[in-house]
């Protein structure tokens, strides 16, 4: 597990896993979160500026999350993450399209002991999620709160 204390300012890490964008989830996804042709017609979608189907922008936020957190994140990957505090500077960059391997890039701006939760701190993190030929498909910035590894006394 990963403590607040296993990280650093500019520490670059890559996401422990990848996924791979099929074109019945973001059908699946599109039907049920964000009802529009380029997410739930392949028809439709090829007469739209995307030329096809493309992963929703709400989609994307939830497979970077997955990229991190997941069932099958090693353990040695996992962070002891308490809550997320919130998310900014969100970019959409490149569409996301069926058969794309995304997989995820971040990089630690800020360390902070937090003033209101002495047995955590604040991490500040800038994300990218990046298909196959590294095009950036989706960034943004999110802070969160860190369990502090305690001395046991």
């Amino acid at each position: 597990m990963k403590y607040f204390e296993d990280y650093w300012p500019d520490q670059r890490s890559e996401s422990p896993r990848c996924h791979t964008v099929t074109a019945e989830e973001i059908i699946e996804f599109g039907t049920r979160w964000d009802y529009q042709p380029f997410h739930v017609d392949p028809q439709a979608a090829k007469a739209t500026p995307f030329g096809g189907l493309v992963a929703s922008s709400t989609q994307l936020f939830a497979i970077a999350v997955g990229l991190w957190c997941h069932a099958d994140v090693p353990t040695q990957s996992r962070s002891v993450a308490i809550s997320a505090l919130g998310f900014n500077n969100m970019r959409l960059q490149s569409p996301a399209r069926p058969g794309d391997v995304l997989r995820g890039e971040s990089v630690v701006k800020e360390k902070r002991l937090s003033q209101s939760h002495p047995e955590a701190g604040i991490l500040v993190m800038h994300n990218k999620v990046l298909n196959q030929r590294d095009e950036v498909v989706f960034g943004y910035e999110h802070a969160a709160l860190y369990r502090r590894r305690l001395e046991q006394t």
